[in-house]
């Protein structure tokens, strides 16, 4: 393809004021965001630059709260689209390859005069679509036109230095525009004379000779169907009783149950469906997610014939592929399937989703996030300070398993199994509301060092994400010393959202230190059954908990003597050690229930909500207040 589009950048476009996006690859982009964060304006808006058909009207300018009609008729809506050779790296500005980089020599024959050049002779082209209302025609239209260079951020809807040529239609021809809404169905599509399944059949090309043996085969096949038939005998016998009332004996009704004439094939074309253990079934006996995914593929096989075309001619084309929710009615084996398949388009492809699904078998370099703060779109890339190895764990630890993650509001790390599973019961109780209900996840990142990618990934895509953490010394070091070197000058900002439990405790040995040594108990038996604790006692009484090092040094090898630890729960303290022993062993048994416990059993009380979680939950309620408010 040897081209991309780089940068895209719009104002006063339908929900979007301000907002602009760079694309670093020229393969694909995958659009993720909240619903009205401004995926779909942000797809119409490509299309409002590429394709001349795309219509306008008074909706396409953005309005703000108040505004009258005339101000939005004085508006106007500037979308401006950054074409760069294909490098694989972001280009928008910072370029740092030694040789100039230039379009490939058809390119530069196609773009011709448009091309610009900066310092270093790198090669663009600048392309603006302008929407405003025409007075003397009473409507909105479209006027592209080409600049002589990408201008500033700043200075983007003061600046009118273009080429006083107006690029032709056969310059947009070789960049065509593709695009998918969420509410496809092939059904649809096979009646719409508009649609990519008819513009793919309507014209089906056959060798002239093979042409009328066919039409012939075709009316020996219909003369034997209606003979076959006493239906269509008696049908065919009284409607050629027209020849008698138009007095015309030379003519004659011909009854065809099967097309006659080969050119009607492409409107009377019939898509089925058959599995290998049903039979034939036509596509609107099926349901939307097949129908759904056929379509998808229609547009595949139509994009790929337009390409067969153009390269048998010999000419530039660089398909622009747009495609909403492509995930809309599939399970999520098929949605991962899709996106493969997606993939495999010859094009650059620009998708919007919220598959979990989707995302986990995207490069994370290729997620644009989109959100909305106060108003203003805001849109993220991942960091490109990310490490190999951390890019290996954000793929396969998070976004192969937890893709959900990037659609949070807001997430909340953990630690522990107990405390991932305990936070929503508490969160529940205290907000009176679910986490889903309000977008935020929580999440057990698996030990004390394994925060870092789970926070780039937070800090990459402006997620407001906090911490619960255990206590122990090391522990607090590691968390202090990760977040400083990922938030950097917004460190204390961070730390603010960070609660450590009390006196070294890891969540278990807190909750028992906080006296709930009840409720755990409750909860552990409840599970493995009555007097477990006891049991426990006595068979891991006297056994070893483990090896520790002494101060005697061994004459033969110079190295500290090891020394079994050996359990002992009948001194004094002992039977808190042998309940936290018991539940560090059997989390399972009671990291589900323990929070209903503590709630039932301290209903009404201080004591309902354990401290540390209170504490985490004001902060929560504190920092980003507008959740309370949505609850």
């Amino acid at each position: 393809m040897s081209l991309m589009l780089s940068a895209v950048r719009i104002r006063n476009f339908r929900s979007l004021v301000s907002a602009d996006f760079s694309c670093t690859s020229s393969s694909g982009t995958v659009l993720i965001g909240a619903n009205n964060a401004g995926k779909t304006a942000f797809l119409s808006a490509i299309r409002a630059v590429f394709d001349s058909r795309f219509p306008v009207s008074s909706e396409d300018i953005y309005r703000a709260p108040g505004d009258r009609v005339s101000d939005v008729e004085s508006r106007k809506a500037i979308i401006d689209v950054l074409i760069l050779p294909s490098v694989e790296s972001p280009l928008d500005g910072d370029r740092t390859s030694p040789a100039p980089v230039e379009f490939s020599a058809e390119w530069q024959t196609h773009f011709g005069r448009f091309i610009s050049l900066d310092d270093n002779f790198n090669q663009s082209v600048s392309i603006r679509a302008t929407i405003m209302f025409n007075r003397s025609k009473g409507e909105f239209e479209v006027e592209r036109k080409i600049l002589l260079d990408w201008p500033d951020d700043e200075n983007i809807e003061e600046y009118s230095d273009y080429y006083r040529d107006v690029p032709r239609e056969t310059f947009f021809e070789a960049l065509p525009v593709f695009y998918l809404d969420a509410r496809r169905d092939i059904v649809a599509d096979m009646r719409d004379k508009f649609s990519y399944f008819a513009k793919l059949v309507k014209d089906i090309k056959i060798d002239p000779n093979s042409l009328l043996r066919f039409e012939e085969e075709l009316q020996s096949i219909n003369s034997q169907i209606v003979n076959e038939s006493d239906v269509l005998q008696h049908l065919s016998e009284k409607l050629g009783m027209v020849s008698q009332t138009l007095d015309a004996n030379a003519s004659k009704i011909l009854i065809h149950p099967v097309t006659q004439k080969m050119n009607d094939l492409g409107r009377n074309l019939v898509i089925n469906f058959q599995d290998e253990s049903s039979d034939v079934f036509p596509m609107n006996s099926h349901g939307m997610g097949t129908r759904s995914w056929v379509t998808f593929l229609t547009l595949l096989s139509y994009v790929d014939w337009q390409i067969k075309l153009r390269d048998s001619e010999d000419k530039c084309y660089h398909p622009i592929i747009l495609l909403e929710e492509p995930e809309a009615h599939l399970h999520p084996n098929s949605q991962r399937n899709i996106y493969k398949q997606i993939k495999s388009l010859n094009g650059q492809i620009f998708v919007s989703t919220h598959s979990p699904s989707i995302v986990s078998q995207v490069d994370p370099f290729e997620i644009l996030y989109i959100s909305k703060k106060s108003g203003k779109t805001i849109t993220k890339t991942l960091s490109k300070d990310i490490t190999p190895e951390e890019l290996r764990k954000l793929k396969f630890e998070i976004l192969r398993s937890r893709g959900e993650l990037l659609f949070s509001e807001m997430l909340i790390l953990c630690e522990g199994e107990t405390e991932e599973q305990s936070l929503p019961t508490f969160f529940k109780k205290y907000f009176d509301r679910d986490l889903y209900e309000v977008g935020i996840n929580i999440v057990s990142v698996g030990g004390s060092g394994k925060y870092k990618p789970f926070l780039k990934l937070a800090r990459s895509f402006d997620i407001p994400v906090f911490i619960f953490s255990d206590g122990e010394n090391n522990t607090i070091e590691q968390v202090k010393k990760v977040v400083k070197s990922i938030f950097k000058e917004d460190n204390d900002k961070q730390m603010e959202k960070v609660v450590f439990l009390s006196n070294g405790h890891d969540f278990e040995g807190y909750l028992v230190d906080e006296g709930y040594v009840n409720e755990l108990v409750i909860a552990l038996e409840e599970e493995k059954g009555e007097g477990f604790l006891d049991k426990f006692v006595k068979r891991k009484h006297g056994t070893s908990s483990g090896r520790s090092a002494t101060d005697e040094i061994c004459s033969c090898c110079n190295q500290n003597i090891f020394k079994d630890d050996i359990r002992d729960y009948y001194v004094e303290g002992g039977d808190v050690i042998a309940l936290n022993d018991c539940l560090r062993t059997h989390k399972t048994a009671y990291s589900s229930t323990i929070a209903n416990y503590i709630i039932d059993l301290n209903e009404g009380n201080e004591r309902m909500i354990p401290s540390k979680i209170l504490e985490l939950f004001g902060k929560i309620k504190h920092q980003y207040f507008t959740i309370e408010e949505s609850l």
